[in-house]
């Protein structure tokens, strides 16, 4: 079972947060995102962390090919910049590598890191660039 939140980051308020725990599914991600996306059009937010720590990934190579066409489906703009916290003891973590190389072959800006730290340190390196649409 899978479940989410989403929300503002007290200490680094230019952030939307997404904090995953459980099994992802396909349809669990294009909601999320939609989620994610929405609050951060509300807010103003193109910066946005995904933490995956406690996430137990089963999509197939395939499925993982899809999530940047969700992206566009969802209004994702390119100059977001997405920083993922993974888990780096996943057995699937080759998945989530691939997930960061096809996003990027796409033209979305997005990140893996070990650590929150890294995360929101490279989040606050280099701000995204809003566009008029705003948001993820």
């Amino acid at each position: 079972m899978m479940a989410w939140r989403v929300y503002i980051d007290e200490k680094h308020p230019r952030v939307v947060m997404l904090v995953n725990q459980g099994t992802l599914t396909l349809q669990d991600y294009r909601e999320q995102i939609a989620e994610a996306w929405a609050l951060g059009q509300q807010e103003g937010i193109i910066d946005f962390c995904v933490d995956d720590r406690d996430l137990a990934p089963r999509m197939s190579i395939l499925e993982v090919y899809q999530f940047p066409a969700i992206y566009s489906e969802v209004g994702v703009d390119r100059s977001a910049k997405i920083a993922v916290i993974m888990n780096p003891k996943l057995a699937d973590s080759r998945s989530l590598r691939f997930y960061e190389d096809v996003c990027r072959n796409e033209g979305y800006n997005v990140t893996l890191f070990d650590t929150e730290d890294q995360a929101f340190a490279w989040l606050e390196r280099v701000p995204g660039i809003p566009s008029s649409r705003g948001g993820l």
